[in-house]
């Protein structure tokens, strides 16, 4: 099984995080998230202020966007889950919401609904479906709406999710032996660049810094609207405008290639092919 953790940098900002102990008592989980994982994290501080306000689940909202986690079939899960010692998947959740990456996202369809999920360290997007539901009517989404991804990556030494295109400014795993001299050049913001087709082929698979993330839209699943007011506005209008353009070229270039957006189900990158013949990737 992946194991997805939280960003890391090469400064720490752990402090800037609930004490993992008080946030357990406090909110009565009884979940373990393991310290190592999380003093290993490093938080970029602009993204992470010391007051932040927790997103926490709103069951009704949840209900509507997925079955998986909510009802009769989420309670006899969750029990399972527990008798196996394991963390029931609406704690999990909340955690992943508390402790995640918050990034923005947004809408670049509506019928059906698809959203575009930034994802930092890949300097790249998620393409998220969502099936149509009385929740979106009520949010009144367009084309453009802005949203709040959380994301959680992972680290493997399997080959990149396949619906990833990294970006230039994606973060490079420079302890790697098999890396280090194999990007030279840089963007002007001092992180490494791709120069050669070799190059990008074995950052995609191998020299990035994770392998993968599991982006999940807190606007589908929080009533905490200052929460995400707060985070959103930590992001500047060229971010917001950059993650759409992305999202309607992935759209030109690959029609129908999105992950189930659910949060039960978005940890699953869509699957691509190759034409035969074209060095164009399409959907599978």
């Amino acid at each position: 099984m992946d194991t997805f953790t939280l960003p890391s940098n090469s400064t720490s900002y752990y402090s800037t995080l609930p004490n993992v102990e008080e946030f357990r008592a406090s909110n009565c989980l009884l979940s373990t998230i393991k310290e190592d994982v999380l003093e290993s994290a490093s938080l970029n501080a602009l993204k992470w202020p010391m007051n932040a306000v927790p997103i926490t689940v709103c069951t009704r909202k949840l209900k509507h966007l997925d079955s998986e986690l909510s009802g009769v079939k989420a309670a006899c899960n969750s029990l399972l889950t527990r008798m196996c010692c394991l963390i029931p998947p609406k704690q999990r959740l909340q955690e992943h919401l508390i402790f995640g990456d918050a990034q923005p996202a947004v809408v670049v369809n509506t019928s059906p609904l698809i959203v575009a999920a930034y994802a930092a360290p890949f300097d790249c997007i998620t393409m998220l479906q969502f099936r149509q539901t009385s929740l979106f009517r009520e949010l009144d989404l367009s084309v453009g709406t802005r949203l709040l991804t959380v994301n959680t990556y992972k680290r493997t030494n399997g080959s990149l999710d396949e619906d990833l295109e990294p970006g230039p400014e994606a973060e490079v795993d420079l302890t790697r032996r098999d890396v280090r001299g194999t990007f030279g050049g840089t963007s002007g913001h001092g992180n490494p660049l791709y120069e050669t087709k070799d190059a990008l082929e074995l950052a995609s698979n191998e020299g990035l810094r994770y392998s993968g993330v599991y982006p999940i839209i807190a606007d589908f699943i929080t009533e905490d609207s200052e929460a995400l007011i707060a985070k959103k506005q930590l992001f500047q209008n060229c971010e917001w405008r950059r993650v759409l353009r992305l999202g309607l070229e992935t759209m030109q270039r690959f029609p129908g290639m999105a992950r189930d957006g659910r949060p039960s189900a978005s940890d699953q990158p869509a699957q691509r092919k190759r034409i035969p013949g074209s060095g164009t990737r399409q959907t599978s």
